[in-house]
């Protein structure tokens, strides 16, 4: 999909990000995928919100385009700029700015020390990191987190400890599975997140705003209503 740069604010948007924000603002669809570069029509840019004349909008070719831009705001003077761990990461990571115990049976809130100006059009995931699940009894209860674009609080990270709870032992967990001594005592399965810890993992996607039509019936499907298991759990061959 090819996106459009806004020569205010150098954003890229979708075609129908684009759309949608002059859509949402005039009133009226101007069909950018059909006809993206009209002279006789103003479009209003999704990301700064500034109308903008159809021609002096560039096309930028889908393997040209660059990565979306988004603005945080530090909250806490330690709070990390997301990074991409490698250069084919789908997901950057995210960073505790202080120190949290969680103790078995606990859930706790993982302050991340950042707000987010998510563009409208598009919505933020924040997710457990692979590495943590498979060497902690840590998991995120939420399932995953949803950071609307309209949301302009501090993001953060939910952990329970799924752990059971054991005797009081001189010992605490880290996330990278091993456990260190401690000065007190604390419940045997306990975890310490550290200041600096990459503890989440978020991605920022495209999602489009729904609308819907009551009918009297839906199209049917060789599926049907089947589901809950219905397919089975064994790969069947063609």
């Amino acid at each position: 999909m090819n996106a459009y740069k806004c020569p205010n604010c150098n954003a890229e948007s979708s075609a129908y990000e684009w759309n949608r924000a002059t859509l949402d603002f005039y009133g009226d669809d101007i069909f950018m995928v059909e006809d993206p570069k009209r002279a006789d029509a103003n479009y209003r840019c999704p990301a700064c919100g500034v109308d903008v004349d159809g021609v002096a909008i560039t096309e930028v070719p889908a393997f040209l385009a660059r990565s979306l831009s988004v603005k945080i705001r530090k909250l806490h003077p330690d709070a990390s700029v997301p990074t991409y761990a490698t250069t084919g990461a789908a997901a950057f990571d995210l960073v505790a700015v202080e120190d949290v115990v969680i103790a078995p049976g606990e859930t706790a809130k993982i302050p991340l020390g950042l707000a987010f100006e998510i563009p409208p059009g598009y919505v933020m995931y924040v997710c457990m990191r692979s590495g943590i699940a498979l060497k902690t009894k840590l998991r995120q209860p939420n399932g995953i987190g949803v950071i609307d674009s309209d949301y302009r609080g501090e993001v953060a990270m939910l952990f329970e400890n799924t752990a059971q709870k054991g005797t009081d032992a001189a010992w605490i967990a880290v996330l990278d599975g091993t456990v260190q001594r401690t000065v007190g005592e604390y419940p045997l399965g306990t975890i310490i997140i550290r200041k600096g810890d990459r503890v989440a993992q978020a991605l920022v996607q495209p999602v489009p705003h729904v609308e819907f039509t009551v009918v009297d019936e839906l199209r049917e499907t060789d599926r049907g209503t089947g589901g809950f298991g219905s397919t089975g759990t064994k790969v069947t061959e063609n």
